[in-house]
């Protein structure tokens, strides 16, 4: 088919897509839940900052799949470190990414 006739929206499943809008809305209330709390800064967008993670995931993911999987952990951590607010000790940061409190 031809570049310009391709379809930018292809056919995707129902299921896909409402398991795509929860992982959004989760990732977007974690969020707010790490901002009430003074872990995330509050300038943040929650669903911004979850639309960017979702893809953030996938990439990784899909890095796993070719075999350069190896610093998914770390790739994660260092992203979410972006979002913490100043001054949150280091042990409180790990803490809240691995319990999610």
């Amino acid at each position: 088919m031809e570049p310009s006739r391709r379809s930018t929206n292809p056919p995707r499943s129902s299921s896909v897509a409402a398991r795509y809008t929860r992982v959004l809305d989760t990732v977007a209330a974690q969020v707010r839940v790490f901002q009430a709390k003074g872990l995330f800064r509050a300038d943040l967008d929650a669903e911004a900052e979850a639309a960017w993670f979702a893809a953030l995931w996938d990439g990784l993911q899909v890095h796993a799949l070719y075999g350069k999987g190896e610093a998914i952990p770390e790739q994660l951590l260092h992203a979410l470190d972006t979002l913490v607010a100043d001054g949150v000790p280091a042990a409180r940061r790990a803490q809240a990414f691995v319990t999610g409190s």
